[in-house]
């Protein structure tokens, strides 16, 4: 259903190392959401490349937090018209 990865029940850093390949950055290439992330938590990426995603690459509602360091989003769209 392309809902992708829920930040719901704890705090989550991801932090890519792909030993200098791709400008050190791991891509995630999927559609539907590449992550949501639930009121009172917290999602921290770094060195990522997010694209293709078709429902928003990540939500993140009222009270939680998105860090994205060295990141960046590329051609991601949201079908569904809700922000």
């Amino acid at each position: 259903n392309g809902l992708g990865f829920d930040v719901d029940s704890t705090d989550l850093i991801l932090e890519c190392d792909n030993f200098g390949f791709l400008d050190g950055k791991c891509v995630i290439d999927c559609p539907g959401r590449h992550f949501t992330v639930y009121p009172g938590y917290n999602l921290k990426l770094s060195n990522f490349i997010l694209k293709g995603a078709t429902e928003s690459s990540v939500e993140v509602m009222e009270s939680a937090s998105l860090l994205g360091d060295f990141c960046e989003w590329e051609s991601n769209s949201n079908n569904l018209n809700n922000g």
